[in-house]
C-alpha cells in the first residue's frame, strides 16, 4: 500500500496541529488557559454569592413572617422594606411586597399603598399570589376613584387566577364597580355568566343571589 493511500484521520490531525501550536506558542496557550480558569472561577464565585444571598433573604422572609404573625409587626415591616429595596426581582421580594401591601391595606394607609403600587413591580410564577396582588391594586384604584384602572386590574386578577372562589370574589368586586358607575347592565351580564349554584362559600353565593334579584 502506498503511503499516500493511507486514509487521513481528521481528529488525529487536529490534535497534532493543536499540540504543534502549543509547543510553538507556549505563552499564548498559558495565557488562554489562565483566562478560561479566571472566567470559570468568577462564574462559580458569583453563583455561590447569589445563592448564599438568596438563602439569607429567604431565611429573613421566614423570620419576618413569624414576627408579623406574632404581632411584632413594626420590626417585621421594617425588615420587609429592606428586603424589598435591596433584593428586587426575587421570590423573597415578592413575599415582602405582599406582606407590606397587606399591612397597608389593613391600616387603610393609602399613601403607603400608593407608594407600593407605583414604585415597585410584582411578578410571580404563582398565579394565586399574582391575582391577589392585582385585586389589591384594583381595590386601591377603587378607593381613589380611578374606576377604569380598577376595572383593568380586577380583570387581570380574574384572568390570572386558578382559584374559583377567588375568581368569584374578584368578579363581585367588578360588579360593584359597574353598579357604582350606574352600569347595571354590565353588572347583570357578569352575574348571568356565572353558575351561582356552584359558588362557595354560602355567604358569597348569597351575595350573588341578592344582587341578581335587585338588578332584574
Amino acid at each position: 500500500m502506498k503511503k499516500e493511500d493511507i486514509k487521513k484521520d481528521p481528529i488525529r490531525d487536529k490534535l497534532l496541529n493543536t499540540l504543534t501550536n502549543v509547543s510553538e506558542n507556549p505563552q499564548r496557550f498559558i495565557n488562554f488557559t489562565i483566562a478560561i480558569a479566571i472566567s470559570l472561577l468568577s462564574i462559580i464565585i458569583y453563583t455561590n454569592k447569589n445563592n448564599n444571598k438568596s438563602r439569607d433573604y429567604n431565611l429573613g422572609v421566614s423570620i419576618n413572617q413569624n414576627r408579623y404573625v406574632d404581632s411584632d409587626r413594626d420590626l417585621a415591616v421594617t425588615n420587609f422594606k429592606e428586603i424589598l429595596d435591596t433584593y428586587s426581582n426575587s421570590e423573597s421580594s415578592n413575599q415582602a411586597f405582599i406582606y407590606l401591601l397587606n399591612d397597608a391595606v389593613e391600616k387603610n394607609d393609602i399613601d403607603v399603598i400608593e407608594n407600593l403600587v407605583l414604585t415597585y413591580s410584582f411578578s410571580s410564577s404563582d398565579n394565586t399570589l399574582e391575582s391577589l396582588v392585582y385585586n389589591s391594586y384594583a381595590n386601591y384604584y377603587t378607593t381613589i376613584g380611578q374606576f377604569k384602572k380598577a376595572e383593568e386590574y380586577y380583570m387581570k386578577a380574574i384572568n390570572s387566577s386558578d382559584n374559583n372562589e377567588h375568581i368569584n370574589k374578584f368578579n363581585l368586586n367588578l360588579i360593584y364597580i359597574h353598579i357604582n358607575n350606574g352600569d347595571a347592565s354590565k353588572a347583570l351580564a357578569i352575574i348571568n355568566a356565572i353558575e351561582i349554584e356552584d359558588i362557595t362559600p354560602y355567604q358569597l353565593k348569597n351575595k350573588y343571589e341578592q344582587l341578581k334579584s335587585s338588578l332584574n
